[in-house]
């Protein structure tokens, strides 16, 4: 993911849409060539990756907590303990919240996978790109998604952290139990 982000930075930086560009010493790549070669190289680990989570995660519900089902009385009641901050973890289930969330960011890796085709092929997949609005459209579609992305990774790496039972356990794929030491 790293490497798509940072060679993505230097596809930007040939036609940046904003004012401002990323410092080459934080691209992969540097230059439009070698940027576009790095990307191409690295998107089809993370096509395989998707379709993989895709089939896995959402489809046959395998690999970890169920994502489905999905009430409005579960996510509003959760909602209310989030806001409370009385919302409990418990490990091997995904409260409402987590579930939509998980979801988004499947969506937004299937929204990256399509807008990066229709800016790879815009005129043989003209039909995505015209459905994004257009190849500019298309571009701000990858570069928001690809924020959207980050900014979840960022979030929930640093949840994780804060709970070192729950990264354990994210890592090893065990549950690992805190036990009481009892002073008496």
């Amino acid at each position: 993911m790293l490497g798509l982000i940072t060679s993505g930075w230097a596809i930007y930086n040939a036609a940046p849409f904003y004012n401002f560009e990323f410092p080459s010493s934080w691209t992969l790549g540097g230059y439009l060539t070698s940027a576009l070669r790095w990307h191409f190289f690295l998107i089809w680990s993370f096509t395989l990756c998707t379709l993989m989570l895709w089939l896995t995660r959402v489809t046959l519900q395998t690999g970890g907590p169920r994502l489905w089902p999905i009430s409005l009385r579960g996510l509003v009641t959760d909602a209310r303990a989030v806001w409370g901050l009385r919302l409990a973890h418990r490990p091997q289930t995904y409260h409402h919240i987590q579930r939509v969330l998980y979801l988004a960011v499947y969506a937004l890796m299937g929204l990256l996978i399509v807008s990066g085709l229709g800016l790879w092929k815009p005129v043989q997949l003209q039909m995505i790109t015209q459905a994004l609005g257009g190849y500019e459209a298309c571009r701000r579609w990858h570069f928001w998604s690809m924020w959207a992305l980050v900014g979840f990774t960022v979030v929930h790496v640093a949840m994780a952290i804060t709970v070192p039972r729950t990264l354990i356990a994210m890592l090893l794929g065990v549950s690992v139990e805190v036990k009481s030491r009892d002073h008496g």
